[in-house]
Order: structure tokens, then C-alpha cells, then sequence
């Protein structure tokens, strides 16, 4: 009775999110059974498909069994391997379907090419009744043609007018062989490498994403606190220090499940019995304030004062510019002692050219003076 079981799981599930939801408004009731159908519809999509099939294949199961066939796809939701890989062709279906609706205009500008220009009497396929009849007879026929057996065979359009049709291109005549060359090569470019290769990029590349979404929620889920958001590092280095580490932060100091009940608690408990954390806890809750939840703190990690680190951080900073001040004042005065020494010595020089110039010319005006006398 794989029906009943479906039935009696739904209406377990449904009766026990009305029970959370009795106790609000009529609004947040309506509001919150929406954004229940909204997230879930998906899921209800599939378990309804599933439900309606066994159904079906309890009045027909002699008829048609096929509809317990159906019911194997249910490890698609159980299994998240093969889930993603059904998110990676759902997720981008509208890239799919502009794509697939490309090359089908694609293929039809090769089917008018086709039938007005490499279309020849004769070209008969026998079908399954063993009655010979010409594929391309008319204009939707040959579209029908092109993109069935376009992308059936491997070789595209021109694998099968020259294998099955018997079609291939004459080398005497060498217009016709290089427009069908050029036709053929074309078609097998376009639509079987190109294209096909590019939906296969989008299913790929989505597969990738969901893939490192998955792995990077995993990481986040096993290595960091999901009501404080601390890492698992930072437990496991007090824990040298005597603290107990992050699994008992994660299930006995901060269990997200604790939060969840005292949040039923509150909405079932009288609005008058409500002590001052509890009505400050619910006044939050009422106004979707995420205060009251220790977001960056823990009973294993110390707590730091804000503003004395806010004052030692300045402090460090008034420190360094001091010490970076008084650096250059140093350096600018070893710079102008160099600078008065260097002088210093070019003014020696200078006396030292001057006192020889002097004497230079003393002895110059001896000589005149001798000269002169004589």
C-alpha cells in the first residue's frame, strides 16, 4: 500500500507544521504556510507524481504496470549524488530550452537548404510496415527528417543522406560536391559539435557549482558553529587551555535545536508569565531582531572588551607614529650632518685655493716690482 504510506506521511507532516503555526495570527499563519508551499513545492511535485502513480498502478496493475516503474525514482531524493544531478539540468532549464530552441531554428535552415537544393527523387527509406516512402515528399516531412536522423547519427545530417539514402556527392560534378561538402561539414559543426557540446557545457558547469556548493556547505556545517559562527579552531586552541572543544560546543552549548524549542516554548506560554529575558527574547523574535542570539560569542572563547581593544588598538597606533616621528627626525638630522660636514670640508678647500692664489699673487707683484726697478 505504497499510496496510504505516502498519504499518511503527508498528512503527519502537514498536521505537525499547523500545530507549530495554531498559536500565531491569522496572517503569520497565511504567511507561513505560503513560504512553506513556496520552498517545498519541488518536493510536493514529486511526492504527489509519486502518489498519483501508486495510485494508478494499484487500479491498473495488470493493465499497466509500468506506473510502479515510477515508484523507483524515489532514491532521486535520497540519495544527494543523484540529486545534484538533477538540479544540474533542472537549475539552468532555461538556458536549455533557448539552446535547444537554437538549433532546432538551425536545423531548419538546413532542412530548406536540403530540400530546395540536395533533394533528388528516388531517395526512399522503408519503414517498419515494409512500405517504401520518401522522407522529404514535403517540406514539414523533411524538417521531421533533419532533426531526427540530424542528430541520431553520428556523422550528422550528411552520415545519413550518404549511408541510408544512398545519396553521396558526385565527383564529377564538382559544384555539387563542394556544396554538399560544405553543406555536410556544416551541419556536423554546427549542430553536433557546437551545439550539443554546448548544452553539455551548462549541465557540466552547473553539476561543478552545485557541486562546490555542496562541499562548501558541508565544510561550513562540520567546521564552524551555526548560532555563533566561530570555527572549530577556535575551540580546539582553548581546549589546550581546559576547554571541551567543538563537538560539545556544537550539541550541548550551542544546539540549534535548543533554540528552536525555546522558540515553541515562548509561543506557547502566556504573554503575563514571560520573566525579562523571555520577554526580551520574544519581543526579538516578534521583530525578526537577531540580537539576542550570541552571534561571535561562546563560554569556552573569553570575551573581549570592545572598547578597550578599540583603546589599546589606538594606543598601539599613537605609539607607532611616534616612533615612525621620532625615526625621521632622526634620519632628517644624521641627513643635515652630512650635509655640514660636506660643507665644511668644500669650505676648507676653498681657503686653502684662496690662500694660494694669494700667495700666487704676492709673488707676482714681486716680480713686477723687481722689473719695474730694473
Amino acid at each position: 500500500a505504497l499510496w496510504s504510506s505516502y498519504g499518511l506521511n503527508a498528512y503527519v507532516a502537514l498536521s505537525s507544521i499547523n500545530k507549530v503555526s495554531v498559536s500565531v495570527g491569522y496572517s503569520t499563519k497565511f504567511l507561513f504556510w505560503y513560504s512553506f508551499v513556496w520552498k517545498v513545492q519541488t518536493i510536493m511535485g514529486f511526492y504527489g507524481i509519486m502518489f498519483v502513480s501508486a495510485i494508478l498502478g494499484t487500479k491498473y496493475s495488470e493493465t499497466y504496470p509500468l506506473f510502479y516503474a515510477i515508484q523507483l525514482f524515489t532514491i532521486v531524493p535520497m540519495s544527494p549524488t543523484l540529486n545534484a544531478v538533477m538540479k544540474s539540468v533542472t537549475i539552468p532549464g532555461n538556458q536549455l530550452l533557448m539552446t535547444a530552441v537554437l538549433g532546432l531554428i538551425i536545423i531548419y535552415a538546413f532542412s530548406l537548404l536540403g530540400f530546395f537544393f540536395f533533394h533528388t527523387t528516388g531517395e526512399m527509406v522503408t519503414g517498419d510496415d515494409g512500405d517504401t516512402y520518401d522522407e522529404c515528399s514535403n517540406m514539414i516531412d523533411c524538417y521531421k527528417s533533419f532533426v531526427r536522423n540530424g542528430l541520431m547519427y553520428g556523422g550528422g545530417i550528411g552520415d545519413y543522406i550518404s549511408g541510408d539514402l544512398e545519396n553521396i556527392p558526385q565527383m564529377q560534378d564538382n559544384l555539387h560536391y563542394w556544396s554538399r561538402l560544405i553543406f555536410d561539414l556544416s551541419f556536423f559543426i554546427i549542430i553536433i559539435v557546437l551545439l550539443l557540446n554546448i548544452i553539455f557545457g551548462i549541465i557540466l558547469d552547473t553539476f561543478s557549482a552545485l557541486r562546490e556548493q555542496q562541499n562548501e556547505r558541508k565544510e561550513l556545517s562540520s567546521n564552524r558553529c551555526f548560532i555563533c559562527g566561530l570555527s572549530r579552531d577556535s575551540f580546539e586552541d582553548m581546549k589546550q587551555m581546559g576547554g571541551k572543544g567543538f563537538a560539545y560546543h556544537n550539541a550541548s552549548e550551542h544546539n540549534i535545536f535548543d533554540y528552536i524549542y525555546f522558540q515553541i516554548y515562548l509561543a506557547n506560554k502566556n504573554d503575563t508569565e514571560f520573566n525579562g529575558a523571555e520577554t526580551f527574547v520574544n519581543e526579538c523574535v516578534q521583530k525578526e531582531d537577531t540580537i539576542w542570539i550570541p552571534e561571535g560569542q561562546a563560554l569556552q572563547i573569553p570575551r573581549v572588551d570592545a572598547n578597550a581593544e578599540r583603546e589599546k588598538k589606538l594606543e598601539d597606533l599613537f605609539k607607532a607614529m611616534n616612533e615612525r616621528q621620532i625615526s625621521t627626525k632622526d634620519s632628517i638630522a644624521a641627513e643635515i650632518s652630512k650635509m655640514a660636514s660636506s660643507v665644511d670640508r668644500q669650505m676648507g678647500m676653498f681657503r686653502k685655493q684662496i690662500s694660494s692664489l694669494k700667495g700666487e699673487v704676492k709673488g707676482l707683484k714681486g716680480e713686477l716690482e723687481e722689473r719695474d726697478k730694473k
